[in-house]
């Protein structure tokens, strides 16, 4: 509307939504918020520029950091995330996944690892590669090692 220019504009519903314009020279947001205490915050301060949803238990969260380019999702309980169609993830400057717990990856489909570099898979405490049907292990060279007894197993066993 045509209200004299202030600083900071309070909008609050009847039931206690509330939309805050603050233009205040050390940072200027506009922040919506529900009765419940839902936020969404677009904050313009010069040099951390940011979009953060909050949901109302502060807890679970998205924010968007135009600074530095990224954005965080964040959750106490679990995240999911669906498509009809095909799910790509990609990172120029690598992928991680880390857990302190078991880490699952499955496809009724089958499941391919490939890389155009050394691949490595190991455990600290054991490694198994194992299948109900046919397992093979190829290579240009193969080298089978133990720092122990090693076991070859088989009925017949046939080398060459």
């Amino acid at each position: 509307d045509d209200a004299p220019q202030k600083e900071k504009i309070t909008v609050t519903s009847k039931s206690g939504h509330t939309i805050i314009i603050d233009d205040a020279s050390s940072g200027a947001k506009i922040t919506v918020k529900s009765k419940a205490g839902h936020t969404l915050t677009f904050d313009d301060t010069p040099g951390s520029e940011s979009i953060l949803l909050v949901d109302k238990t502060t807890t679970n969260k998205i924010q968007i950091k135009s600074m530095d380019n990224s954005m965080l999702l964040s959750a106490m309980g679990n995240i999911s995330i669906e498509a009809q169609g095909k799910l790509s993830i990609k990172g120029t400057a690598g992928v991680e996944v880390d857990t302190p717990a078991q880490l699952k990856l499955s496809g009724t489909g089958g499941a391919e690892m490939t890389t155009t570099a050394q691949l490595k898979l190991s455990g600290t405490a054991s490694a198994e590669l194992s299948s109900t049907a046919m397992t093979a292990v190829k290579g240009s060279l193969l080298q089978l090692e133990g720092s122990g007894p090693a076991t070859l197993k088989g009925n017949p066993v046939a080398i060459n």
